[in-house]
């Protein structure tokens, strides 16, 4: 499915779109500065004046060309979450059409790891959008899209199941598939994180062999 099969929330509204090497230069900066800081800290000591600090932008720079470091967020995570449409796609169409699911699964979420998500920084973003209406609506808009990739997924793999059971289960799926990933779980014996994951990844493999028979 395309990304833009759904109509993506507005992006972010930008002062000035730079256009010489300088102000692309100056722009990249920010952005580089703004993932620095969820990636160490977290959305908690995220602002436009730290920005500046950890970037070398000079704060006036950085509003000529954001307005806020909502804007800022937003375009951080219109890419993040885009990049993970994508690596849905791509193996998706990678996965042979006589594959199980759960080789696609295991795919999907091992390359979602390459690219390092479920850090700090991705936990960043999802609180930043959990408190800001317009990266709310991105937010929704990803989950809906991903919610259509997997019932897409299981009626290719041949799931009988009505559309709104496909889509109850899809959302679940999309609920804890995050929970693959050790670093996101919050026990803080290893013991103790093992066995989660392996609780998870039994859920998430039951429902699979459920819907699919």
């Amino acid at each position: 499915m395309s990304i833009d099969a759904r109509k993506m929330p507005k992006s972010a509204t930008l002062r000035r779109t730079p256009r010489q090497n300088r102000g692309k230069e100056s722009q990249t900066k920010i952005l580089d500065g703004a993932r620095k800081i969820l990636s160490q800290d977290g959305f908690e000591k995220f602002s436009m004046r730290r920005i500046s600090a950890v970037s070398g932008v000079g704060l006036s720079t950085i509003y000529d060309y954001f307005p806020s470091k909502t804007s800022v967020l937003h375009t951080l995570l219109e890419e993040r979450l885009k990049l993970r449409l994508k690596i849905f796609d791509r193996t998706i169409a990678a996965i042979p059409a006589d594959a199980k699911l759960g080789e696609f699964i295991e795919s999907y979420l091992g390359s979602m790891r390459k690219e390092g998500f479920w850090s700090i920084y991705d936990i960043g973003l999802r609180n930043a959008a959990t408190l800001e209406e317009s990266l709310k609506s991105l937010l929704q808009w990803y989950e809906a899209e991903t919610i259509d990739r997997y019932v897409q997924a299981l009626r290719s793999a041949g799931s009988k199941w009505s559309g709104n059971d496909l889509r109850t289960t899809a959302s679940y799926l999309l609920s804890i598939s995050a929970q693959f990933e050790p670093g996101v779980i919050v026990q803080e014996d290893k013991n103790s994180r093992k066995l989660t994951s392996e609780l998870v990844q039994h859920t998430f493999s039951t429902i699979l062999r459920k819907v699919l028979n």
